[in-house]
Formats: C-alpha cells, sequence, structure tokens
C-alpha cells in the first residue's frame, strides 16, 4: 500500500534550520534537510498515546463537559498580536516560525512547562489555520508531528492526533487515520479532548460514509452533545451531511442555517468548501441554508419598514391640502403641507432604496469579515435611537481590501463595543462602497 502524506508509518518532522518538512527515521538518527542542508537529528519516536480516563456514567460526563462549553480558547499572553481573524498576517509568519521552533524546543527540554504548552498549542492551531489555505501537506503534517513529540498534557496530545486522524482520513488512508485515533481517550472528562475524539471519528465515518455513527458520535443536534467552540462549525457540517445522506436534507438546512445566522456563515462555508471534494458533503443542503441566511441578513440589514412609513406619513398631509387651501390657511401652513412630505417622502424613499441595495447584497454578494475603523451618528434618530455609520475594511478572498459602510440602529454603547472588531459580512463589487453585516 503507498503511503500517503500523513501515514501512521511515516515520521516527518521539521527542520528547525528552515522549517522544511523532513522525513526522518522512527527509530531516530540523522538525516540532511533536503532544503538547507542542515542536520536533522532526532531520538526515536516517542509513544504519544494519551491515557484513557477512567470510565464513568455518560449523563454525567455529558453534563461535565455541558458545563465547560461557550468558553473560548483565548491566546496565551504574547501572541495576540501575531493573529487576524484566527489565522496569522503572511508578514508574520516568519516571526511565528520562530517563537514555535523556539517553544517546542524549550518544551523538549522542560516538558513540564505548562504555560509553554499552551503556547504551542495555540501556535499550532494557528499555524494550521494559515497552511491549510495553502495546501502544503508535508508542511501541515510536519507540524503536527513536531508538536505532538513535544507535547505531554493529554489535551494538548489528543488535538494533535485528532488533526493527524482527519487529515489521514481527508487524503482516504483511513487504515492511517484509525491508528492516530486509536491513541486517543474516547471518554475524557475535558471538552477540547473530548470533542477532539468526537470531531475526528465523525470525519472518519464520512469518508466510510458511516452516517449513522456520524450522528451517534455528535448527536442529533447542536444540544445533544456539547462541542468546544472551536470545532462547533465542522461538526455542525459532518452533523448535518450525515443528515442530508440519510435522506433529511430539511433537517441538514436547518441545522447549518442555524449555525449561519448566529455570525458563522463564512465559517461554514469555508467548512464544507474545504472538505475532500469526493465527499459531497452538504451537496444539497447547503444551497438552502445559503439562501435562508441571505434572506435573514438582507431582513436585518434593510430599514424598508421604516422608510416605507415614512414615506406614506410624509404624504398623508398632502390628502389635506385642499380642504386647507378652501379654509383660507395662510401660506406658511399651504407650504408646510407641501414641504412635510418632500423631507419625509424623500427620506423614506432613500431607505427603501438602501434597504433593496441591503437585499441584493446580501442575496448575491461574497462573504468576507469587516474590521471596524469607526462608527459615527448620522444625524438620524428613529424612536430615539440613533442610526450609525459603521466604516469598515473589508477583507474577501480573492480582491484588495477596500473600505465601505453599513448603517445600523445602534445605541451609543454599543457603538463603542464595535471599535476595531472582526465581523462578518457578505460585500458585493457592484456596490464597492456599501457591505452588509452579518450582526
Amino acid at each position: 500500500m503507498t503511503m500517503t502524506t500523513f501515514s501512521y508509518r511515516r515520521r516527518i518532522l521539521g527542520c528547525e534550520a528552515c522549517g522544511t518538512a523532513v522525513e526522518v527515521n522512527p527509530g531516530g538518527g540523522s538525516v540532511a534537510c533536503t532544503s538547507c542542508g542542515a542536520p536533522v537529528v532526532v531520538t526515536a519516536r516517542p509513544n504519544t498515546a494519551v491515557p484513557r480516563s477512567a470510565p464513568r456514567p455518560e449523563p454525567q460526563r455529558i453534563q461535565y463537559l455541558r458545563q465547560q462549553d461557550g468558553r473560548p480558547l483565548l491566546p496565551p499572553p504574547g501572541l495576540e498580536s501575531l493573529m487576524q481573524g484566527g489565522k496569522i498576517e503572511p508578514w508574520r509568519m516568519q516571526e511565528a516560525r520562530q517563537i514555535y521552533t523556539g517553544t517546542r524546543r524549550h518544551l523538549l527540554s522542560v516538558p513540564s512547562d505548562v504555560a509553554a504548552s499552551e503556547r504551542l498549542l495555540f501556535l499550532t492551531m494557528l499555524l494550521s489555520n494559515t497552511l491549510s489555505e495553502s495546501g502544503n501537506d508535508p508542511a501541515l503534517r510536519s507540524l503536527y508531528e513536531g508538536s505532538l513529540e513535544a507535547l505531554s498534557l493529554p489535551r494538548h496530545r489528543q488535538m494533535m492526533r485528532g488533526y493527524l486522524a482527519r487529515h489521514a482520513a481527508r487524503t482516504n488512508d483511513f487504515e492511517s487515520a484509525e491508528a492516530w485515533l486509536a491513541g486517543c481517550d474516547p471518554c475524557s472528562d475535558d471538552l477540547l479532548t473530548d470533542s477532539a475524539y468526537r470531531v475526528s471519528r465523525a470525519f472518519i465515518d464520512t469518508g466510510l460514509g458511516r452516517y449513522q455513527n456520524v450522528v451517534g458520535i455528535l448527536g442529533a443536534s447542536e444540544q445533544d452533545v456539547p462541542i468546544d467552540d472551536s470545532m462547533d462549525p465542522v461538526a455542525a457540517v459532518l452533523r448535518a451531511n450525515a443528515w442530508e445522506r440519510q435522506g433529511r436534507p430539511d433537517a441538514a438546512q436547518q441545522q447549518l442555517a442555524r449555525f449561519m445566522t448566529q455570525g458563522q456563515a463564512s465559517t461554514i462555508e469555508h467548512v464544507v468548501k474545504a472538505m475532500p471534494q469526493q465527499w459531497q458533503v452538504c451537496a444539497q443542503s447547503v444551497q438552502g441554508a445559503r439562501q435562508a441566511h441571505r434572506a435573514h441578513v438582507g431582513a436585518k440589514a434593510g430599514t424598508a419598514w421604516i422608510g416605507w412609513i415614512l414615506l406614506v406619513s410624509g404624504f398623508l398631509p398632502l390628502l389635506a391640502i385642499i380642504p386647507v387651501i378652501l379654509s383660507g390657511a395662510s401660506i406658511m401652513m399651504v407650504a408646510w403641507i407641501v414641504i412635510f412630505p418632500v423631507i419625509f417622502g424623500g427620506l423614506g424613499l432613500k431607505m427603501i432604496k438602501s434597504a433593496n441595495r441591503a437585499k441584493k447584497i446580501a442575496a448575491e454578494g461574497l462573504h468576507g469579515t469587516a474590521r471596524v475603523l469607526n462608527v459615527q451618528p448620522t444625524g438620524t434618530e428613529i424612536n430615539n435611537v440613533p442610526v450609525m455609520a459603521i466604516i469598515v475594511q473589508v477583507q474577501v478572498s480573492g480582491h484588495p481590501p477596500v473600505q465601505a459602510q453599513a448603517k445600523k440602529l445602534l445605541h451609543h454603547g454599543q457603538a463603542g463595543v464595535l471599535m476595531n472588531r472582526e465581523l462578518p459580512c457578505i460585500w458585493h463589487p457592484g456596490f464597492p462602497t456599501e457591505v452588509v453585516l452579518d450582526i
């Protein structure tokens, strides 16, 4: 059998001098880096199997896991500046690799340093998010295995073995996928550890067409089994696909749409796209979920109903203009009856047009991220709530960054919270200065 990049029988580590992935002997030894020629000296491959947790009643374990849910994984001190939207900025990659290499080297000599372990785990996750987009499998393999051999905490090792299992399955090397997963703990009380196992098991079963098993391990819906926030989107896609493949595209679409309307539309789209093409994951349901989500976003973004109220209210006084004139009212009164519709009707018409554009952007635009640069009042208030202009820098794959704005009803306190945040958005090249925020 041909060995794949993620084969369990291979051992691939990164050259400390240049970072190139180098295949080394599982038994240890020295080999020259194929890129820079530096010697890569390693000891025998360590045992990285994760100890099994003591069994406990499943309802009790689920309760423990649920208590840990909803706690986002925060970057360790000093790493915040490296990341942008869960990935490393291209111009910070060299710095990130240097920090990674130094941290890994330190852990190999001081494996009990928990702070360094957390730093290496987070760096691995960041580098993985960035490298996955490049399709550089050898670099990913050396990243995961290099971290796996340096990390000693069960939670950290399970994360790495889960990565390796999923990537082996992605390349249809299910024998290796099962081997990587066999060294994991299937019944941990720690949410991140348990989620790594569940998602990896579901990933392998998806590739093997065992869709009932996917629902069994992930639950019928997101309410059944708690999953760590960082893996929720992958679990949602695998679960939805399992329902679709079992003849329930309605359930699949509903589950995807729920996640999309919670501000995770671009993430769900990315996860679906990243799945092996031959698996045809969510081939039917993602389109329906996408349409439902875009309609939801368009409805939130537009204020057409307010525009129609202003338009109708503005023109109501015209019904009284003839009786007012016949009554001998002053010119000022008549002028006001004429001016009132122009002001309020014009404002209403403007809001209706803006809402229609927002719906078009939401329906036909491209998913991206928007970093909030400024939030400022427009001078308009509706029911004492100011209409705010949110100035953002939009980043959409395949397009250069562009500055755009969205208008929303926001209290001043809400506006301050948005500053410098990255928000999911939908942007349309036909309306480059406008954007629909998925909030």
